[in-house]
This record gives C-alpha cells, structure tokens and sequence, in this order.
C-alpha cells in the first residue's frame, strides 16, 4: 500500500503522524511511504530520519495525498480540503460535528475518513468506554490544563491575561488556589493529579462515582469529587480560581453545562480551561482560541480553549499519538478497509465511507 504523511497546517500544530520507526516497519512489509517535506522537524525528526527509514520526501502536500492512506494527527485544513483521493483512507482526528465546510468537502472527496477520537479498543464495552488514541492525547491535555492556569493565574507575564494573582499551589502560610475539574476521565484524571500534585485544593465532578476510587488513590494530595450537579458547581464557583472542562462524549459535540451566569460568578481573573473545545467546549462563553494566542477575557475570567492543546509538548505527544496509533496504521496498510471486518473497535472510527456519514452519532449531531 502506498501511505503519506502530510507536515501539518493546523496552526500551532508540529506533531506528526508517523515516526520513522513505524515508517522502517511499514517499509520492511513492502509498503511505501512518502512524507513531506519538513514533517517532523519540530519534533526532532528529520527528513533525513524518514530516508534512512525508506521513506521517500515529498515537497508538497499534494505529493502525500495521492496515496492510498494518509495517516494524520488533526483534522484537514482548508488548504488541503480539495486534497484526498476518491478511494483513500484517511486517518487522523477528524471533529466532522463542528466544522461544516470539512464535513462537506470529506463527503465530496469520496475518500474514507476514520477518526482517531473515536477508535476502540476492539474489548469495549459500555462500562469502560476505552478510546486508546483519544485517551493518550487527553492525557496529555488534562496534565497541561494545570501548568497552563498556573500561568495564566499570574500577572503581568506578556502571555497572561490579568490573571488574580494567585499562586496554584500555595506555600507556607499561604493558602492554595481552589480548583475544580469537570470530568473524571483520561483527561480530567489527569488534570486532576497534576493539579493536585502541585499542591491546589481539587474538587472533580464527574457524571458517575466510578472512577472516583481509582482517581483518588492516585492522587499526590487530598481531592473531594462529587456527581456532576449545577446547583453544586454554581455554589463552588464563586471561591474557585481554576475551573478545568474535560467532559468527552465521543464522536458528539459537547453538553452545554456552563452558563454566562455561572462563569461571571467566579473571582475577577480566575481561569477557565475548557479542553474539549475541539468539540464546541461546554461553557457557553467557550470559544477556540490557538497556541499563538491562547487567552481570551469574558465576563472577567481568562479563558483558555486550544482545540490541539497536546501540541504545545509536541515530541512527548507525538510519541504518545504513534504508539497509540500503530497497530491501526499496520492493519490498515495489511488489509486496507478490511481490517474493520476484524477489529470492531477500529470500525467504529469510520466516519464517513466514500461519500456517505456511516458514524449514527455524526449524523445525528449534523442534524441538529
């Protein structure tokens, strides 16, 4: 099978979907690989890593879409929306529900989309809900959620937004910020230990209680959780320095479960990080904002909502993303679309096939 890897045109985006490790095992199997220029460079991989790997260095992007499989990190860009081939395979994070124009252009292409965020485990079941790519890029954003409210808590850095003043984790004599997550998953988990580790006071609310065991045990310091109720959070908010949104439902846009109201309750240059915006964020003041410029104000609050928040530590990312990605990438490459025949949980990526919306969850979200 032929495969490409395009460098990504997301801005702010570095990451990339192949390293020349599995690019060296893609090729040993007889498949050939074309990367384009400069692809990894951010990360430290470079084109002369590709060719020894046996790759073969495209000079544009058009160069890695006339394959057979396009193996991506982010959804495409409006450049390259005229791009797959009638008949490919393109793999990567797709977020079809919040972005039209991307939507109808996949459809016209008549290329396969299968979207990483919601593969499977091919063992999932409705009680663990595994999504193994997803989950190694929410982790990555949940333990970042904190490092970046820490920061944008402080003032006068050029990169904060008039935040309170508030150190997160305290010292001596000097209480800690109140931080509250919502979400107990891969990346909420996350947050919370690492927000806890740096010594806040930490409040998770989840949809049920059962991760709440797991989740504190596995925490550095002391953390109250609760099942998700808005009168709750409402009488939390007002005293909270650093709310943190990782609510998922895979394959859906996100529930609305902030209001202006609750957001405009919270101290004057309190934070709120809202790391499922890449599906609509679930505050209605919630609205994406780029590496390049990541803070935003409303109602007082410094909000922060990065749809591709792993991009920030591209290389630890990028190695997450292609361990987590491999086996679907050599199945795909082996069989082509037969191997959702043999892995269910692959199968459920399949988002749109050769012109149609197969995924029921996207269709009913575009009907909307």
């Amino acid at each position: 099978m032929r495969i490409g890897v395009p460098r990504e045109k997301k801005p702010g985006e570095s990451r990339v979907g192949l390293t020349p490790a599995v690019v060296a095992a893609l090729v040993a199997h007889d498949h050939a690989v074309v990367v384009e220029r400069d692809a990894g460079l951010a990360v430290g991989l470079s084109d002369d890593a590709y060719r020894a790997a046996g790759a073969r260095i495209g000079e544009d992007a058009a160069a890695v879409f006339d394959v057979d499989l396009v193996v991506k990190v982010k959804e495409l860009q409006t450049s390259e929306y005229a791009l797959p081939r009638r008949g490919a395979i393109v793999l990567g994070f797709q977020q079809f529900a919040v972005e039209p124009a991307f939507l109808d252009a996949a459809l016209a292409s008549g290329a396969t989309f299968i979207a990483c965020e919601t593969i499977a485990s091919a063992t999932i079941t409705s009680a663990t809900n595994e999504l193994p790519v997803l989950a190694a890029m929410s982790r990555i954003a949940g333990a970042l959620a904190p490092q970046i409210g820490a920061l944008a808590l402080t003032r006068g850095l050029p990169q904060s937004a008039s935040g309170a003043g508030i150190l997160l984790g305290g010292v001596d004599g000097i209480a800690p910020a109140t931080v509250v997550v919502i979400g107990a998953g891969a990346s909420g988990g996350a947050a919370a230990r690492a927000a806890s580790a740096m010594g806040a006071n930490v409040t998770v609310f989840a949809a049920s209680t059962r991760r709440f065991d797991a989740l504190k045990a596995s925490c550095a310091g002391h953390i109250e959780t609760a099942v998700f109720d808005a009168h709750a959070l409402r009488a939390l908010l007002p005293a909270t320095h650093l709310l943190i949104g990782a609510v998922l439902i895979a394959g859906r846009t996100s529930p609305r479960l902030i209001d202006r109201a609750m957001i405009a309750s919270m101290p004057a240059g309190a934070v709120f990080i809202d790391i499922g915006i890449d599906q609509r964020g679930i505050a209605e003041t919630s609205r994406t904002s780029r590496i390049d410029d990541p803070f935003y104000v409303e109602e007082g609050v410094v909000h922060c909502c990065i749809p591709n928040l792993p991009a920030l530590v591209p290389k630890s990312a990028t190695e997450a993303y292609v361990a987590a990605l491999e086996p679907y990438v050599i199945a795909l490459a082996k069989h082509g679309l037969a191997a959702l025949d043999h892995d269910s949980g692959l199968a459920r990526g399949l988002q749109i096939d050769r012109g149609r919306i197969v995924d029921a969850r996207l269709a009913e979200d575009c009907r909307k």
